[in-house]
């Protein structure tokens, strides 16, 4: 690992922009290739000083680096739902990225909504690419289920077993701790409605009840993590990979004119320290990979001049590239907490004080499981699909990014989360709401969240400084449906806190929301009660609302003429060599966690590169010629 430029080679294959969770697998994946010259720059710290709370199980919650020196510590704009707050908005600033910092919790997609992706992908070409096999065979690589003896009587460490199949560098596994609570869990998940033990989640098949593996190590228990995994053991030992961190790519460079239409070339990229530090050109012979997640890759596409043209020229900066669908888009959910004490004497077990231990018990809940009844359901689909004509129409967005909402607003509510698809696709509805039951010493707290809200936000750069922070706007609760099903999934989670098993653990809700009952009330907490940025409830580190720690889709894989950014190979539309890979090309918020799905798309996108060098598609350029216009290398910063 390197932390200057001036150490970095100058010329490279491929330049990876971002270490993180997607951006280390993939140059892992590529310097397999000895012959190739691989570069990951990295804008935040290597986290050589931070492996304490990284990776000892007492640190496994996001609060862990929250408000470090790891944090972006980036947050939301004004929400007008929310009575105007603006919420913390983590993404952590190290090598490993949010895979340093996440809940540990494994959680793949449905079928369903695998097959819906691969639909999308189908109208670019994408044949095949991102059906249900593909993308469950990407993960199955990047991941290695550890059994551990002792779990072996564990219906849910059986299930795993049978179906984590993969050899990949994570780590999965289950201590002892987190499969303690089965004997609590799946006896109250049944006492509401009935609902089921999840049947085959690692097959396609999730809606129900589970106790998820976590990303672990088997014996250390240790965070297995994108740094630890795919770097620390080749980081030393392959002289064509190059980690550079410490440094911002502060713009990507372009050839002066396409070689024929719709393939402008990316040349390489600039790179500075600090605001006011010398910049440093790196040319990418090959192809330049953006990694930089949800909130940095539409940035730094943005201030490169893709992007819609109002927010370029607004800024002053001239486009390459119109997209109006970059920075759009944006999807993610609030997470509610509800909180209990327990009645006294009950021990429970706390991430705190067990070695290895996540809170990993979920209810993965369809929309018919929230509401109760099929009838229900339809009707709130028919509420829905009324209601987003109007919103989408009326959200002051470009008229391709308002077709990209209309679209998958439509395949959320028509294929994915009714019980019967109408285009036939198969398998269960997607999820509706996931309710997580975490326990620490004398306290049970539920969290509640949506898996397929149909608001939508965006991120856009406030200036043309790459150092400057973007606008953040995830338009929470924009969409009236997402209130109604949030507040639906928080009802449920308060009836199962009241079920005879739960009962003779809890003693009281000591939430904040106590006595917040019914629609009326809680869309007037949401406006008028809700607490400010990570303001905990008195007396408890719970924080009673939060944001949801999913975002994504703000370059979403669509056809541009739907608002989308890039094409089923990863790669931006309109550009021949530049890709981006992670959670922000996902057009449909995944029933997953973020990162499993993440580590997925890096290994099938490496897996594209590798394809397209060996039939010749990728050759590398013989010389990189700069226009005058970004021939500044040397120069200080204004």
């Amino acid at each position: 690992m390197i932390d200057s430029a001036d150490e970095a080679e100058d010329v490279v294959d491929y330049i990876v922009v971002g270490g993180g969770t997607a951006g280390l697998a993939i140059a892992r994946r590529l310097s397999d290739d000895p012959s190739v010259r691989v570069l990951v720059i990295e804008a935040g710290q290597s986290g050589e000083g931070a492996q304490k709370q990284i990776r000892q199980p007492n640190s496994i919650d996001y609060n862990a680096l929250q408000s470090s020196e790891l944090d972006w510590h980036y947050e939301t704009a004004k929400q007008d739902n929310l009575n105007g707050r603006q919420l913390d908005f983590p993404l952590f600033k190290t090598l490993g990225g949010t895979s340093a910092g996440n809940d540990l919790i494994y959680l793949r997609q449905g079928r369903r909504e695998a097959d819906a992706m691969a639909m999308l992908a189908k109208k670019m070409g994408g044949l095949d690419s991102w059906s249900w096999e593909k993308i469950d065979g990407a993960m199955n690589s990047s991941v290695t289920y550890q059994a551990v003896a002792k779990n072996e009587t564990s219906n849910s460490a059986a299930i795993a077993a049978g179906s984590i199949t993969g050899k990949g560098p994570i780590m999965l596994t289950y201590p002892n701790a987190s499969l303690a609570v089965e004997e609590i869990w799946f006896p109250a998940l049944q006492e509401v409605h009935n609902t089921p033990l999840s049947r085959s989640p690692w097959q396609g098949d999730q809606v129900g009840g589970i106790i998820a593996p976590i990303t672990v190590e088997k014996g250390t228990s240790l965070r297995s993590y994108s740094r630890s995994a795919y770097l620390d053991s080749v980081c030393d030992k392959r002289h064509n990979l190059q980690v550079l961190t410490t440094t911002t790519v502060t713009r990507i460079f372009f050839e002066d004119k396409a070689s024929e239409p719709g393939h402008l070339r990316a040349l390489g990229v600039e790179c500075a320290s600090s605001k006011g530090s010398r910049r440093n050109i790196i040319t990418a012979k090959r192809e330049v990979i953006v990694s930089a997640g949800v909130i940095g890759s539409p940035q730094l596409l943005q201030v490169s001049g893709i992007g819609p043209r109002p927010v370029l020229e607004e800024r002053g900066i001239a486009v390459k590239k119109e997209l109006s669908g970059v920075g759009q888009h944006l999807q993610d959910s609030l997470l509610v907490s509800l909180q209990f004490h327990v009645k006294k004497g009950v021990k429970l077990p706390s991430a705190k004080s067990v070695p290895g231990y996540a809170d990993s018990a979920l209810a993965i809940l369809s929309l018919k499981d929230v509401l109760h009844t099929d009838a229900a359901a339809e009707d709130f689909i028919t509420r829905a699909d009324k209601l987003s004509t109007k919103y989408y129409n009326h959200n002051d967005t470009d008229g391709s990014v308002k077709l990209a909402c209309l679209k998958t607003g439509s395949i959320q509510l028509h294929q994915l989360l009714t019980e019967n698809a109408t285009t036939g696709l198969s398998g269960q509805p997607k999820a509706a709401v996931l309710v997580k039951m975490k326990t620490a010493n004398d306290l049970i707290t539920f969290t509640i969240s949506l898996q397929s809200p149909l608001s939508r936000g965006n991120v856009n750069i406030a200036s043309s400084n790459p150092f400057d922070a973007p606008r953040i706007d995830p338009a929470y609760l924009s969409h009236p449906s997402d209130e109604e099903l949030l507040i639906a999934g928080i009802e449920w989670a308060r009836t199962l806190s009241s079920t005879k098993t739960f009962k003779k653990f809890l003693a009281k809700e000591t939430s904040a929301t106590s006595s917040v009952r019914g629609r009326k009330a809680w869309a007037k907490w949401f406006q008028e009660g809700a607490p400010g940025p990570n303001q905990p409830i008195k007396g408890s580190p719970v924080v009673p609302l939060r944001a949801g720690y999913q975002a994504s889709s703000t370059n979403s894989l669509l056809a541009e003429e739907d608002g989308g950014v890039v094409g089923a190979d990863f790669k931006v539309h309109g550009c021949s060599n530049l890709r981006v890979v992670d959670a922000s090309v996902l057009p449909l918020a995944p029933s997953a966690s973020l990162g499993a799905y993440v580590y997925g798309i890096a290994e099938m996108a490496a897996g594209m590169i590798h394809a397209d060098r060996k039939c010749g598609k990728a050759e590398p350029v013989a010389e990189c010629q700069y226009g005058e216009e970004d021939d500044d290398d040397g120069e200080e910063a204004e």
